[in-house]
């Protein structure tokens, strides 16, 4: 038996604009994803993303590391008591931009996301159309949203769906 391993939005890419659109969803290929079970100091890695979930549980994730190296930091930066979970393959990271994301998403989470209320740097534990979602305000008009794999075809097409009086346009982020 062969395994292949798919990205879980590959039959899409053939919809995928060659040029990003003012508003875009760009779909990294291979994000770096793990639960980290422990208090840890955000500010010891640089290209790191810290998503708190509840008291003493992270998400650290990162798009410009590569799964190994990502744990390789984590386990550098934390000490022998700091559980370090694996999750790169249990989540896809959907990435929304433009002047319009912040409405396309209003439109389908129970959250204020006025800058004033949910500014950069911000997450939040939420159900998009019934779909938990991690959410992280990356500033300006832009989001990232971490989506169980599973579900990440369905959260794809509904935010197309909602984007596309926008002009919303989609591609692989390498």
């Amino acid at each position: 038996m062969l395994f292949v391993e798919r990205h879980p939005l590959e039959d899409f890419a053939a919809g995928f604009s060659a040029v990003a659109g003012v508003n875009h969803l760009a779909v990294p290929v291979r994000p770096a994803i793990f639960a980290v079970l422990s208090d840890i100091s955000p500010a010891l890695l640089d290209k790191v993303d810290f998503l708190p979930l509840s008291p003493g549980q992270w998400v650290a994730f990162s798009t410009e590391l590569t799964p190994e190296a990502l744990f390789a930091l984590l386990r550098q930066a934390s000490g022998p008591e700091v559980a370090v979970i694996a999750k790169s393959d249990a989540y896809a990271v959907l990435r929304l931009t433009g002047p319009h994301s912040r409405r396309l998403l209003n439109s389908a989470l129970a959250l204020d996301l006025h800058p004033d209320a949910f500014g950069a740097g911000q997450s939040a534990c939420s159900l998009f159309h019934q779909v938990p979602v991690v959410l992280l305000a990356r500033g300006g008009d832009g989001f990232d949203l971490l989506v169980p794999r599973s579900f990440a075809a369905y959260v794809y097409e509904e935010i197309m769906a909602a984007g596309r009086v926008h002009g919303l346009t989609a591609g692989f982020l390498a």
